[in-house]
C-alpha cells in the first residue's frame, strides 16, 4: 500500500511539472529548468519518505 501511495504521489508531482505552465521557471525553451525541476522534487520526495520510513521504523522497535 506504501508503494502505491508514493507511486501516485510521485506520477501526480510528474503531471503537474509536465502539463501545466510554471511561470517562475521564466523563459526555458529547451525544457531543461523544468526536467531539473522533476528531478529535484522525485528526489527530495524519495530523500523524505527515507527519513520518514527511518523514524517509523525506530518508533515501532
Amino acid at each position: 500500500m506504501f508503494f502505491v501511495i508514493n507511486l501516485i504521489i510521485l506520477i501526480g508531482y510528474i503531471f503537474v511539472f509536465t502539463r501545466f505552465q510554471l511561470s517562475f521557471l521564466g523563459h526555458d525553451e529547451y525544457g531543461l529548468a523544468k526536467l531539473f525541476l522533476i528531478i529535484s522534487v522525485v528526489s527530495i520526495h524519495i530523500i523524505a519518505v527515507f527519513i520518514f520510513a527511518i523514524f517509523k521504523y525506530r518508533q515501532l522497535k
